[in-house]
């Protein structure tokens, strides 16, 4: 595209320590994500950058840097795999939410293509959203009984207590990809006891 060339952005509201995401080509990387032709900006070099500009006169300008997007779609191949398990909460009145977190512990953003939450001794089977998470994020898995911060996280991910199975036998959660290839996400004594000799892979 040539230098100069504008895009208007529609009206975008954007919640305190949020940010906006970009996605470029004929899909979004998150749904609230605002798309921009492939063609109106390609970053092959160091001086191709965007630019947000306002309306005042003169206008104001911010730069805006690409940020790269790891995509995982499979499990074959694990070695420096990004996500963990980053808590196991099932005290819902001392923790006031009952669940766990999978956060991007790596350097890139991340986005799970095809993944699911498994356990390896029951049939419990979720499936993750195509969310990607910047480095540091997290996506919070909540159990849907008794849970009194569930209406309060609108993107938090609702599981079946139920459909989950019992916490109080040895147990390990996965993430799985649609080929049945697996990584130990939290491998632990008994799924209700958060101690010291339970992994956290």
């Amino acid at each position: 595209m040539k230098k100069g060339a504008r895009l208007k952005l529609p009206n975008h509201f954007v919640a305190p320590l949020h940010s906006i995401g970009f996605s470029i080509g004929n899909k979004k990387i998150q749904s609230e994500d605002i798309l921009i032709p492939a063609d109106f900006c390609t970053f092959d070099n160091a001086d191709n950058l965007l630019v947000i500009e306002d309306s005042c006169n003169p206008p104001h300008f911010h730069r805006l840097y690409p940020v790269l997007v790891e995509t995982i779609n499979s499990l074959e191949n694990t070695q420096n795999f990004p996500m963990e398990i980053n808590a196991l909460k099932m005290d819902g009145k001392k923790d006031t939410w009952r669940g766990f977190e999978l956060k991007n512990r790596g350097k890139n953003c991340v986005l799970l293509q095809g993944m699911f939450i498994t356990r390896e001794k029951t049939n419990f089977k979720q499936q993750l959203p195509e969310r990607a998470l910047q480095p540091g994020d997290t996506m919070r898995f909540v159990f849907s009984q008794n849970n009194v911060n569930q209406v309060n996280n609108p993107d938090d991910i609702l599981i079946d207590e139920k459909n989950f199975g019992k916490l109080d036998f040895p147990d390990k959660l996965l993430l799985t990809d649609k080929n049945n290839n697996y990584v130990v996400l939290y491998d632990s004594c008994n799924l209700r006891n958060n101690s010291g000799n339970c992994l956290i892979m």
